[in-house]
């Protein structure tokens, strides 16, 4: 078996096991077992396609389930950060081959998945549900016979999204791709025609809402919270020293927001920590400015790869782009970096929790970073509710450094209600 280097396959373990006239257990597998043939790559690169019949023993399937790179899980299945159900789940996958780069002794296995660096429990029989949610006795059912809170469970069979799920009370349905309805919200912001684009995600089961989340707006001083977030993961790497100084200088005088243009003169020397610190709380136009001029835009274009968002947007810090799609993945990106206890994450989600002006409205704390420019008005926000969520709102409703709030409070309203409904825990 030393020869083979990929195997596809399924499980051995759905064939029939019997004993051979030799005395020895065997295999049998039905065609429709063996519609995924093993492809077997020889050491001369030729290919050739090894379909196991009754020779095949027990021990012998046994050896090539342990030895192969590459694992077919059945079901729809999550990737978790670390090798535990209790872990982030960093998204969601359909039944397909994974490639194992490392396995553990308890039946997980390491994986690369859409740039999804994470972990998958390769049995299959397990599975965690992230979110409280109803339990049926048959699949689509119209009402529900209970409930279940986030927990593992053993899975019993399954159908399409729905798995029947082993509990104290009997075997019983659970949807794994719970949508709620969102019509209301369509019919709540179609009022506002196409002035507006909204991205929602509720971050603990990855559940999204977009309305015009392809509209291209300006993103005014959306771009400032951007280059923050770029700015501190280079810190974290090490590359960046926020103690490092830098000069006003005449060429970084710019109107708009911001306090540094009317309380500092020309000369005065800031760090990098004060100028994320004037950038983000006071949406300082003098301070972004220093900054794209100390560090540029090659770097910052290599981030925005990393992020995933749409790099032809970005043109240049001071003249980009948004959607409200991009935009919740930005806010994504910056959960994961506050969550990340990195050297720094405190100091910038404090200036996120403090912003002279914050749009969205919630009974929660509320780290946000607001943008305007005639006629752009928006914001992007975690709402830090019991499970915490992300919240856009971008809109061409600007009307002065105030007008237009109603409307975001409005509609931010509208989401918490919605959140509360569905995912409050």
């Amino acid at each position: 078996m030393d020869i083979f280097k990929r195997f596809l396959f399924l499980s051995f373990l759905m064939g029939i096991l019997f004993i051979g006239a030799d005395g020895v257990e065997r295999f049998d597998f039905t065609e429709q077992q063996l519609v995924h043939a093993i492809e077997v790559e020889m050491p001369t690169s030729e290919v050739i396609t090894y379909i196991p019949d009754d020779t095949v023993s027990a021990k012998e399937a046994e050896d090539i389930i342990e030895d192969a790179s590459l694992h077919f899980i059945p079901l729809i299945f999550f990737v978790y950060e670390t090798p535990s159900f209790m872990a982030e789940i960093l998204e969601t996958f359909e039944p397909q081959y994974v490639d194992i780069l490392e396995r553990t002794e308890d039946g997980w296995g390491r994986v690369l998945l859409d740039n999804n660096l994470g972990w998958v429990y390769l049995a299959g029989n397990r599975v965690f549900v992230p979110r409280e949610t109803g339990m049926y006795y048959q699949i689509n059912d119209r009402e529900s016979v209970a409930t279940i809170s986030p927990q593992v469970v053993t899975i019993l069979d399954a159908q399409g999204s729905w798995r029947l799920v082993d509990m104290w009370t009997g075997a019983l349905w659970v949807d794994l791709a719970f949508r709620p309805p969102t019509s209301s919200l369509d019919e709540h912001l179609q009022r506002f025609g196409n002035s507006v684009a909204v991205f929602y995600m509720d971050i603990e089961s990855g559940f999204t809402y977009m309305y015009n989340a392809d509209r291209v707006f300006t993103s005014a001083s959306l771009n400032k919270i951007q280059h923050a977030l770029y700015l501190y993961v280079l810190a974290e790497r090490g590359l960046l020293d926020l103690d490092r100084i830098h000069t006003f200088n005449p060429s970084d005088y710019r109107e708009g927001t911001g306090r540094m243009r009317t309380r500092y003169s020309f000369g005065t020397q800031f760090t990098t920590r004060q100028l994320l610190y004037y950038s983000i709380r006071y949406s300082d136009n003098v301070a972004f400015r220093i900054l794209v001029r100390e560090y540029g835009l090659t770097g910052f274009l290599e981030f925005v790869r990393e992020i995933g968002v749409d790099e032809s947007l970005v043109r240049n810090l001071t003249g980009a782009n948004v959607t409200a799609r991009d935009a919740g993945l930005w806010m994504h990106a910056v959960h994961a970096y506050l969550e990340s206890d990195g050297a720094y994450t405190e100091l910038f989600r404090s200036d996120l929790l403090n912003t002279n002006m914050t749009l969205v409205q919630a009974n929660y704390p509320v780290a946000s970073k607001y943008g305007w420019a005639q006629p752009s008005f928006h914001e992007m926000a975690i709402v830090y509710a019991d499970s915490p969520y992300i919240l856009v709102i971008l809109s061409n409703l600007y009307q002065g450094p105030v007008g237009g709030s109603s409307t975001f409070a409005n509609i931010s309203r509208r989401f918490e209600t919605f959140h509360h409904e569905y995912f409050s825990q």
